[in-house]
């Protein structure tokens, strides 16, 4: 504990003093603004050529606000490095959460000196029709996902069955996202969606031998339809896809392995707001028939080849039941159709 008390002190005297004399090549760079979840990278720059002595590690560290550091211990370990020299601090979301906003940043080289920038946490951008979860990147971004938070602004809330919260595991290749509670319930994973969803598929990888199920619920609880995968064969990997649809808006996806010790990872989930659509011949009419939103608006089309398709009929509004189109049957027999929903 001296040793962490003696580190923090000389941390704050370099932040308080060296910065504020302008006089050290230190710079601090990342980017200037970021999505909450996204990975945080503030880059510590010693610039001028020379060879710099450290006598513990970390060799930098960085300030946020004037009010969170990372701290740690002064490890008693002597290294030296030779620059110019870049240094990669990678910030915890978890460790202080960044507010939208503007933010302060201060980086320093341990008695070498620091160096100070901005950035800002901007909203999350609402994904805009079918998007895919992939755990790599924000939709509609190429930011990179370093917190499931990330996903919370997109309109999916990641948690377990008995609301903990889910991790994020990443590897040098892909990202996945796991959730255990404790026994007898084990491994599981949950989300909650905010938007309309009519269908879903996922990958999954689990223990060997274990069954893995994906299931979909209104916004009662009600099971609307379920898909099970074959017994896996190769642990860890997602090799397996589930796939699930109703006609009724899904508002939570589960994953379950059948055995509950069983690891349950879920990966590239892909969401569907698209209405799931049914037909059928009454009488002399076809009928086209989904669930409509309360207040959406939807359009109908018609294609005679499944390339060139065309509106047919008036806009209808959703009444937060199932609507129905009928036409001629002489005219639409032949035809396919298709329901889409307005922005």
């Amino acid at each position: 504990m001296k040793r962490k008390s003696r580190w923090l002190a000389l941390s704050s005297a370099i932040l308080a003093g060296t910065c504020a004399a302008g006089a050290a090549p230190v710079q601090v760079t990342t980017h200037s603004t970021y999505y909450p979840g996204e990975r945080v990278e503030i880059l510590i720059a010693y610039t001028q050529p020379g060879v710099l002595n450290f006598y513990e590690l970390p060799q930098t560290t960085y300030e946020l606000d004037g009010t969170y550091s990372p701290g740690g211990f002064g490890i008693p370990v002597v290294t030296q490095v030779a620059t110019p020299y870049t240094w990669t601090n990678r910030h915890s979301w978890d460790g202080y959460n960044l507010l939208p906003g503007n933010h302060t940043v201060i980086g320093t080289v341990i008695n070498y000196g620091s160096g100070s920038t901005t950035l800002q946490v901007v909203p999350l951008p609402v994904p805009q029709g079918d998007f895919v979860v992939d755990f790599e990147t924000i939709p509609g971004t190429t930011a990179r996902v370093d917190h499931l938070m990330a996903y919370d602004g997109c309109g999916v809330h990641f948690h377990t069955s008995l609301g903990a919260i889910c991790s994020l595991h990443s590897t040098p290749t892909n990202s996945s996202v796991g959730g255990f509670d404790p026994y007898p319930t084990g491994f599981n994973v949950a989300a909650n969606l905010d938007m309309p969803v009519f269908a879903a598929s996922a990958k999954v990888a689990g223990g060997t031998g274990v069954r893995i199920t994906m299931i979909a619920r209104n916004a009662s609880g009600q099971v609307l339809a379920f898909d099970t995968c074959a017994p896996v064969t190769q642990p860890g990997q997602f090799v397996q896809e589930l796939s699930v649809r109703s006609v009724a808006p899904i508002v939570s996806l589960e994953w379950w392995p059948s055995q509950s010790n069983s690891m349950c990872e879920v990966d590239d989930i892909s969401l569907v707001n698209s209405p799931v659509i049914s037909a059928r011949v009454v009488g002399n009419s076809f009928e086209v028939s989904w669930f409509g939103i309360l207040g959406a608006t939807y359009d109908v089309w018609s294609s005679e080849d499944l390339r060139s398709w065309s509106s047919v009929g008036s806009p209808w509004t959703g009444t937060g039941a199932v609507l129905v189109a009928a036409f001629p049957l002489e005219d639409y027999l032949a035809r396919s159709f298709r329901v889409s929903m307005r922005n």
